[in-house]
């Protein structure tokens, strides 16, 4: 009978990034919690209501282009920190998602992202996170079974 206890193993399978195979491990729900508190998404600005009166108060403007633009780097800065998380990565300090204190995971979190950033292009961390979203129930049972 599969235990609580055996599905906390997480689940790893091996991707090939630049022609050299990697491990990749499974991205908990937690560790999305920890990204998405490292890298919220920006407050759009506040406009006119166009639907309504000069006299209305203002409400978010979600088609502002500063706002998108900051969204955008808010989408590939949580792509990279899916990509460090997935790989295990370790930054050039020696910190690792494994090894940090939870209060230091955003520190690791900026600091892999820059320098993930700075060394894959897109479509590389593109691949990744494909990778990591295929994981299945079925892959993580196996794992968890050891099959």
């Amino acid at each position: 009978m599969l235990t609580f206890d055996q599905l906390i193993v997480p689940a790893k399978k091996t991707i090939t990034l630049r022609g050299v195979e990697r491990e990749i491990r499974f991205v908990t729900a937690a560790d999305h919690a920890c990204i998405e508190a490292a890298f919220p998404w920006p407050d759009p600005p506040l406009g006119p209501d166009k639907t309504k009166g000069s006299l209305a108060p203002p409400v978010p403007n979600y088609e502002d282009e500063g706002y998108m633009a900051g969204c955008k780097l808010i989408e590939f800065k949580r792509l990279a920190a899916h990509a460090a998380i997935g790989l295990r990565y370790q930054t050039k300090a020696g910190l690792g998602w494994d090894s940090v204190k939870p209060e230091e995971r955003t520190t690791y979190l900026t600091a892999a992202v820059e320098e993930l950033s700075n060394s894959l292009a897109g479509y590389e961390l593109q691949n990744i996170r494909r990778e990591l979203i295929s994981f299945t129930l079925s892959d993580l049972t196996a794992d968890a079974l050891g099959n």
